[in-house]
């Protein structure tokens, strides 16, 4: 289901993907959990198919949550932890917000 979910991703089918993220996303939190390194990624991933849709509230929220889980998991400078900073920075330049990005 994610590789159909980032297959369409890339081929720009946002909802269709969205979809197929929150239908696998509910599954890994309640069987893994919330902080399971599989469930933030699929986390993250809903978080893009957010951004794509320029539906930065959303986004933001996402990124967020998988922001400090990760920082939590895994510390502050670890390159998942880097890369959710990196993502959310992305979506405070898209609004606008260049102190906080």
């Amino acid at each position: 289901m994610s590789n159909l979910a980032s297959t369409y991703m890339k081929q720009g089918r946002w909802n269709e993907a969205e979809k197929l993220w929150v239908d696998v996303m509910e599954p890994s939190k309640r069987l893994l959990g919330t902080d399971h390194p599989h469930t933030l990624t699929n986390m993250a991933n809903l978080a893009a198919t957010c951004m794509e849709q320029g539906r930065w509230n959303e986004a933001e929220k996402l990124q967020v949550d998988v922001m400090e889980l990760r920082k939590r998991l895994f510390g502050a400078e670890h390159p998942h932890t880097l890369r959710s900073m990196a993502n959310l920075a992305t979506i405070y330049g898209q609004q606008g917000r260049w102190n906080e990005a």
